[in-house]
């Protein structure tokens, strides 16, 4: 007999099976989930919208990205109804959206989601938080992959600002977004740069993990 908790435990198999790239086992935990939640009781709850994401997160990795749109969309509007437009949940839905927004080449309505998750970010955590930084990094990605390099670059300097105010400059946290940094100045034609950028970024994995670590071997 399936329960919440059961059905919590398969969305966290599914969301695994994804990050392994099988999609279409994911897809079957995922949909078998979603047959659970959509009782008159059930439909409404907060799980029921999870489990709807995670069916939408499926069918964007399997590439059917309509019922991707659709779900990913009706998760939003479900968790506005029943938590209010400034919840935090939909920080990373907006990003979900944003990607799916993407992948089917609508770039206007990607930048505007993404600028949502982080107009949404500044307002429950603040301007300086590292959530904001991430959803800032997630908006320079859409920039970059529009080949609006000056916006790109605006923005990731912006998610590293934060970044380093909250964990100093020689933490591992700022790695990821100097690597970012180093990719779009080099698409800038901006060498020394995005030299710049990645030698910090080797220096701090470097330090924090040794060099036979994968992130260093990953920024190499």
């Amino acid at each position: 007999t399936m329960t919440i908790n059961k059905a919590i435990i398969l969305g966290t198999m599914a969301n695994y099976l994804i990050d392994l790239g099988k999609g279409e086992e994911a897809q079957q935990y995922a949909e078998y989930i979603q047959a659970f939640f959509t009782t008159e009781k059930m439909k409404t709850t907060g799980a029921a919208i999870d489990a709807k994401e995670i069916l939408a997160k499926t069918y964007f990795f399997n590439s059917a990205f309509n019922n991707a749109l659709t779900l990913e969309q009706e998760v939003i509007e479900s968790r506005n109804s029943l938590l209010g437009d400034n919840n935090a949940g939909n920080i990373m839905s907006y990003v979900v959206l944003g990607n799916i927004y993407n992948a089917i080449d609508e770039k206007q309505k990607a930048y505007e989601t993404y600028e949502k998750s982080v107009s949404l970010a500044q307002t429950i955590y603040g301007n300086k938080h590292p959530n904001t930084a991430t959803m800032l990094n997630h908006l320079a990605l859409a920039y970059s992959d529009a080949g609006d390099f000056n916006k790109a670059l605006e923005t990731c300097v912006s998610a590293y600002d934060i970044f380093k105010d909250k964990y100093g400059e020689n933490s591992s946290m700022l790695a990821p977004t100097l690597s970012r940094i180093s990719e779009i100045s080099l698409s800038l034609g901006d060498a020394e740069n995005a030299d710049k950028a990645i030698s910090k970024a080797i220096e701090l994995c470097v330090q924090k993990f040794g060099e036979d670590n994968y992130i260093h071997a990953q920024l190499l």
